[in-house]
């Protein structure tokens, strides 16, 4: 078991600590990326051969040979085309983790506003509350400019 748990481990660290021996954020981030995806296709992050192999590749290779990604989110959700929409930014944003060169992935601070963003971008009350805040400030700057 323990070999096992070891190599689940290992599977979330990609070539370059291989290479350096060395975690850095990075490391971590790309980390988060997998645990992205398995939240995203109800999958673990190292499966058979014969189930696609690691999560990462397998993702890969199915957004490539196929046209729709709905057939990559886990099977037993039941959503809708806004949750669809929300899930397909959440797994670019788990691509950009999982990239293989470390200085193209963004740091865990982008990571967080890019989420964030997901979060108010479908959510309907934020987004009224962003326009009201908006129209008020552009009220305000209005007011300034004509006095």
């Amino acid at each position: 078991m323990i070999i096992c748990l070891t190599f689940l481990v290992l599977c979330f660290f990609i070539a370059e600590y291989a290479f350096t021996m060395k975690i850095t954020s990075k490391c971590d981030v790309y980390s988060f990326g997998v645990v992205l995806l398995e939240l995203l296709t109800g999958r673990l992050p190292v499966q058979s051969a014969e189930l696609g192999g690691d999560l990462v590749s397998w993702v890969k290779n199915s957004i490539s040979s196929e046209n729709e990604l709905k057939h990559i989110f886990d099977s037993r959700l039941q959503v809708n085309s806004v949750i669809l929409a929300e899930m397909v930014t959440v797994l670019k944003i788990a691509l950009l983790c999982t990239n293989m060169l470390p200085l193209e992935r963004p740091s865990m601070h982008d990571v967080v506003g890019m989420l964030e963003g997901v979060k108010n971008s479908f959510n309907p009350r934020q987004t009224l509350e962003n326009r009201l805040s908006r129209l008020e400030l552009e009220i305000a700057h209005s007011q300034f400019s004509t006095t």
